[in-house]
C-alpha cells in the first residue's frame, strides 16, 4: 500500500465517521420528527466504522489481484460500510421509519457517497496526477461494486431495523 492510498483511506474513514454524526441529526429531520438526544454513546459505532474500514482495506490490499482487491474495497469498504453507517445512525437517532423507508434512504445516501468518491478520484487525477484508475471502466465497476455492497448489507441490516422509537 502506498502512502497516498493510506491517506485516502484515512480520509474516507473519517468522512464515514462524519457522515454518521450528520445522519444522527438528518434522519429525524428528514422525516419530520423531533431530534432526540441519543441514549447511546456515538463512540462505539465510530469505533466499529474505523475497525471495519481498516479490516476491509487490509484484506483488499493483501489480495494478489489488485483489480479484485479494488472490487472488494468498494463492495465492503464502500457500499457495505456506508450502509452500516446509516444503520447505526438510524438506530441511534431514534427515528421512527419503516424498514422500506430505511432501506431506500440508506441506499440513496450510500450511492451518493459512492458518486462523491468517484468525483473526488477524478478531481485528484485531473489536478494532482494521482492516478486511481487507468480507464473509465473502473468508475463503473466501482459504482457496481458499491451497489453490490449495499444489497449485501441490506440483507444483514434491514431485518434488524426497529420501526418504533422504543428500540433505543
Amino acid at each position: 500500500m502506498h502512502l497516498v492510498d493510506l491517506l485516502y483511506l484515512i480520509f474516507i474513514t473519517l468522512a464515514l465517521c462524519a457522515a454518521y454524526v450528520v445522519l444522527l441529526d438528518f434522519f429525524p429531520r428528514f422525516f419530520g420528527q423531533n431530534v432526540v438526544e441519543a441514549r447511546r454513546s456515538p463512540l462505539l459505532p465510530l469505533v466499529y466504522i474505523i475497525v471495519f474500514s481498516a479490516i476491509s482495506s487490509t484484506v483488499s490490499f493483501s489480495l494478489p489481484d489488485l483489480e479484485f482487491g479494488n472490487r472488494i474495497l468498494h463492495m465492503f469498504g464502500g457500499g457495505f460500510l456506508g450502509f452500516l453507517t446509516c444503520f447505526f445512525a438510524a438506530r441511534d437517532s431514534g427515528v421512527h421509519i419503516s424498514k422500506f423507508q430505511f432501506f431506500v434512504l440508506s441506499a440513496l445516501i450510500v450511492i451518493t457517497l459512492g458518486v462523491a468518491n468517484e468525483l473526488l478520484e477524478f478531481f485528484l487525477q485531473e489536478n494532482f496526477g494521482i492516478i486511481s484508475a487507468a480507464t473509465v471502466t473502473d468508475t463503473w465497476l466501482d459504482l457496481a461494486s458499491n451497489t453490490l455492497g449495499i444489497l449485501f448489507a441490506s440483507i444483514f441490516f434491514v431485518p434488524f431495523h426497529k420501526v418504533g422509537l422504543d428500540h433505543i
